[in-house]
């Protein structure tokens, strides 16, 4: 009996390490250099945090600063071949000088995030938006 009890409780502890570190949301970094519209709202010039929460492709992307949220946009999580060589933001400007966050993408890492469907943009390192 003590042994049926060992192992179900290892079990059991497998299981909610396992259920933790699947559902862990991932974060990244954002530098905004000028006010840029992430959905529908205005970011102000600032640092930011984001963090995006699903099994994917399809995530939750909350878009922090100073620990509080500003925005949340869904995304689409898209796979890549190879690495990011750096960081970047994709961004939407229109002809008013108005910037539209479209992509995410992260050094190192083999994937981006999507905000909205990509029409004519622009790409910049996150340093020099």
């Amino acid at each position: 009996m003590r042994r049926a009890g060992r192992i179900t409780y290892a079990l059991m502890s497998f299981a909610m390490l396992f259920a933790t570190t699947a559902f862990a949301a991932d974060k990244g970094s954002l530098h905004v250099q000028s006010t840029t519209m992430a959905g529908t709202t205005q970011l102000p010039a600032g640092e930011y945090t984001v963090q995006w929460e699903g099994p994917g492709p399809d995530v939750e992307l909350k878009i922090k600063r100073h620990n509080r949220v500003k925005a949340t946009v869904p995304a689409k999580v898209i796979p890549l071949d190879q690495p990011l060589r750096e960081d970047a933001a994709i961004l939407d400007t229109d002809g008013n000088g108005g910037r539209r966050l479209l992509e995410i993408r992260f050094s190192g890492k083999k994937f981006f995030l999507q905000i909205e469907p990509q029409s004519a943009s622009t790409t910049c390192p996150i340093r020099h938006c």
